[in-house]
Order: structure tokens, then C-alpha cells, then sequence
């Protein structure tokens, strides 16, 4: 995924964040074409990280599982 930004067309100092797919950027054919909206995926991923380190013993099994 890579960030993309665009202005509001209603409002121009308005700034979109999103993000997409990076194969598109490169030439590639990539085929999820959609845009997902910055903050929702951010949220989306934090929750994610949060659930890995709110369980210590689970991320050091994990961690002495990958060492």
C-alpha cells in the first residue's frame, strides 16, 4: 500500500488522505483498484498492533517461536 493524497474539489485548501495499492503505481496490474481512506485503515491496522502487544506472553511465544 502506498499513501495518496488528493485537494477537495468544493474546498481547495481540503486535503484527502488514502492509500493503494503500490503495483498500480509501478505499471503493474494490480487487482484490488480501490482506494481506502487514511484514517480508516490506519485505525484498522493500530487495532490490529495493539491486540499483538496487549498479550505479552502471546508475542514472546511468538517472538521465541520465530527465533
Amino acid at each position: 500500500m502506498r499513501p495518496q493524497s488528493s485537494l477537495g474539489r468544493r474546498e481547495p485548501e481540503a486535503r484527502y488522505f488514502y492509500y493503494r495499492c503500490g503495483t498500480q503505481w509501478d505499471g503493474g496490474e494490480c487487482a484490488h483498484k480501490k482506494s481506502h481512506r487514511a484514517a480508516d485503515t490506519e485505525r484498522q491496522v493500530w487495532a490490529f498492533v495493539r491486540g499483538l502487544f496487549g498479550d505479552p506472553e502471546r508475542l514472546r511465544a511468538d517472538l521465541e517461536r520465530m527465533i
